[in-house]
């Protein structure tokens, strides 16, 4: 949300006075007459650096929007990968997760007979690069991005921009995202275990 105001700048007998347009972001950045292209372009630029992990380059706006809202999205993205977690009811497989510490969540893949995880993902949240991450043996296999785009959060896979739909949460992409390779692969090692 952007306040606008219009100044002139005049020569008078004593003075000048101010003339242009002067817009103010929702930080309180004030932003003169900046071009729709260059905010666009500012945003770009941003999320590039989020995604290359030089989150400490991005603009004092984006910082101020992302440094506002990251934390209560990670309370809402945990919460959310818990109850999709505990929800799902593949065929042959039960899930379960486990809170370490304040940034990481792990996912675990039982088969039904077996007490002992078939496969456990890790999910990290870093609050410093804006970035939720897969990571499974030790190596990242997913990223997703937090960036700046029209004013609002929005969701990067570190080259191009994560489609959303008004209905759609940021929690709830960003637990798709992070979960639904994970979870498809029992689906697919169902399908193969019903044909034999």
């Amino acid at each position: 949300m952007r306040k606008c105001a219009h100044a002139q700048v005049r020569r008078s007998g004593i003075g000048f006075r101010l003339v242009g347009n002067l817009s103010f972001t929702l930080g309180g950045e004030l932003m003169v007459g900046k071009p729709e292209w260059l905010r666009e372009l500012e945003e770009k630029q941003s999320a590039k650096l989020i995604a290359d992990s030089q989150a400490q380059e991005i603009s004092a706006s984006h910082k101020r929007i992302l440094d506002a809202e990251i934390n209560d999205l990670w309370e809402r993205v945990r919460k959310r990968l818990e109850e999709i977690v505990a929800s799902a009811e593949l065929h042959g497989v039960r899930f379960a997760t486990n809170r370490d510490g304040e940034n990481i969540l792990h996912v675990s893949a039982h088969p039904s007979a077996s007490a002992n995880p078939s496969r456990v993902i890790t999910v990290i949240f870093q609050p410093s690069k804006y970035a939720f991450e897969v990571m499974e043996r030790g190596r990242v296999e997913k990223s997703v991005f937090v960036v700046v785009s029209n004013g609002k959060l929005a969701l990067s896979d570190g080259h191009n921009d994560i489609p959303r739909n008004e209905m759609d949460g940021l929690d709830d992409v960003i637990c798709r995202r992070l979960l639904e390779p994970f979870m498809q692969t029992y689906t697919q090692e169902a399908s193969v275990w019903q044909r034999l």
